[in-house]
């Protein structure tokens, strides 16, 4: 996380990243890893590969699918003060 953080900041002239710009590279990364794995850029190939992902390291957290292709992973509480996000607590499944 704090190598995204601070890859985030210098890429925007120091504004800090939110939950959902993590949770976008996390999408972006979940995508590219399927892709890589299915070694083509065949839909079918790759829909199979997203399936079967098992332990990805991603920003948020390790990802992990079900059978219903549904996440299973921790989840992070998040609350604003002072107008700024900050962590609160960590769930995990």
């Amino acid at each position: 996380m704090q190598d995204f953080v601070k890859a985030f900041k210098d890429k925007y002239n120091g504004k800090s990243p939110d939950a959902f710009n993590a949770l976008g590279y996390d999408t972006a990364y979940f995508l590219a890893d399927a892709i890589k794995r299915a070694g083509s850029a065949d839909s079918v190939k790759i829909k199979e590969a997203l399936a079967k992902t098992n332990g990805l390291q991603l920003v948020s957290g390790k990802l992990k699918l079900d059978k219903n292709h549904d996440p299973i992973k921790s989840a992070v509480i998040l609350e604003y003060k002072d107008g700024q996000q900050v962590f609160k607590t960590k769930v995990n499944p």
